[in-house]
């Protein structure tokens, strides 16, 4: 089949059970959403976090000429952002509200240049336009999704036995204050193999399988598939597999009983109004304390440091060799490295923070800006509009709430925390995607 069209994607209506409230009260409220995120956002970021994550070099001078700059940018994405309830709409305001939210105020505050500034937002306006593209993929629907589901159960049982046969309880551990103590011992136990193969797992394979399960009320099934997310993180020590499945149930469960943009907006606003009371009545909130390991996982670690990254890639790159994917199989080992083989991260690591053992990781824009300049920001954010606009085309088979589910950890990497073509191989991306094209749904579960 022809594989693209200059056609625009139709918005998806809302299911049945959103269908209480009005396409205008929604608006409103999406409206009010984000003035509400977006006030608070800078409070708690000019009241607390530039403050207790300055030795990470974030700044905290107010500049109103700049931050009216970021205001106006701000509201022209928030006017412009799709307003159905379809992956594509939704993914998009996980991109405004979770990564150009902070990208943009965070302007006001730093002294980051225009032209990082202006890279940002020029990624999120070609993101925008070329996720209206109608991708329509060449599909085979062999694999039945109600086997899928039984199948993810059977297969992640298998590896966990794999991983206990080769040793992987020696280093057991659930404690979250020893992740980092234990995770280098628990890699240095395992077959590097195991280092590709369960992070597709976590990421792929045990989320589709969740949202299948939960697709078909296999309440079961997806508690089986969280427990075992449970062992693989005890096993492993990486927090993304004992977040990754929960998330995904709880967006399923959430966006079958309620509009998904409501869920995303009202949900990250309610955690911001909780921080901003907590900084208001503690300004020297402890980081141990409920709200300030709350602040630190949530603003500090969801918020601002993909978005701070970024402008450091940015920022290094501008007046440095770029990799031109040399560290990637892409290139087929033609291309040298500048850097002599050490990855992305691990050099604005050591450029940006004097640290040789930190990696900072950067999501397509940092990424896509290391490799080739500004061609390679272009050619990230086209692609990921394209895989947007391909999830879009295949909720017209699945619920909108499973396609989103499904792939929300993968969406959520690939915008703010890894390269775009690492996606695909070392992250699942391509599984996922494979999947979307030759799971079928029973006929009468649409």
């Amino acid at each position: 089949m022809a594989t693209t069209a200059s056609v625009f994607a139709p918005a998806v209506p809302l299911a049945p059970q959103q269908q209480g409230m009005t396409a205008g009260r929604i608006r409103l409220l999406t409206y009010a959403f984000y003035a509400a995120s977006a006030l608070l956002f800078n409070y708690v970021y000019f009241a607390y976090s530039s403050l207790m994550w300055g030795y990470m070099g974030l700044a905290g001078n107010l500049q109103p000429a700049r931050l009216a700059v970021s205001t106006v940018v701000f509201t022209l994405f928030v006017v412009a952002l799709p307003r159905d309830s379809g992956p594509r709409a939704f993914f998009l305001h996980c991109f405004v509200l979770l990564y150009l939210m902070p990208a943009l105020f965070m302007f006001g505050y730093n002294d980051f240049s225009l032209a990082s500034f202006l890279t940002i937002v020029g990624a999120g306006v070609i993101l925008f336009a070329t996720s209206m593209v109608r991708v329509a993929p060449p599909i085979r629907r062999a694999l039945s999704l109600r086997a899928y589901a039984f199948g993810t159960v059977a297969v992640t049982a298998l590896l966990i036995l794999a991983l206990v046969f080769i040793g992987g309880f020696r280093t057991f551990n659930l404690d979250f204050a020893q992740v980092y103590a234990f995770r280098d011992e628990a890699a240095e136990n395992l077959p590097p193999v195991f280092g590709y193969i369960v992070p597709i797992f976590t990421k792929t394979i045990i989320p589709f399988g969740i949202a299948a399960a939960l697709h078909y009320r296999y309440r079961n099934f997806a508690l089986v598939l969280i427990a075992a997310s449970i062992v693989l993180f005890g096993i492993t020590s990486h927090k993304i597999m004992l977040f990754a499945p929960i998330l995904t149930a709880v967006t399923y469960l959430a966006l079958t009983r309620l509009n998904p943009l409501v869920v995303l907006l009202a949900g990250t606003t309610a955690l911001l109004v909780g921080v901003a009371a907590a900084v208001s009545l503690s300004p020297n909130l402890s980081v141990t304390s409920l709200w300030g390991w709350i602040e630190s996982l949530f603003v500090w670690r969801s918020l601002i440091l993909p978005a701070f990254l970024d402008y450091q890639h940015l920022t290094f790159f501008a007046d440095n060799a770029r990799f031109y994917w040399s560290n990637s199989q892409v290139t087929l080992g033609l291309v040298s490295s500048p850097y002599g083989g050490v990855p992305i991260a691990q050099v604005i690591g050591l450029a940006m923070f004097s640290d040789a053992t930190m990696v900072a990781n950067a999501g397509f824009i940092g990424n896509g800006y290391a490799q080739a300049g500004v061609v390679g920001v272009v050619f990230y954010a086209v692609g990921i509009g394209l895989i947007l606009s391909l999830l879009e085309t295949t909720s017209k088979v699945f619920d909108p709430p499973f396609v989103i589910a499904a792939n929300l950890t993968l969406v959520l990497t690939m915008l703010v925390s890894a390269d775009l073509f690492s996606m695909f191989l070392t992250h699942g991306l391509l599984i996922g995607l494979a999947l979307m094209v030759t799971l079928k749904p029973e006929q009468g579960q649409h």
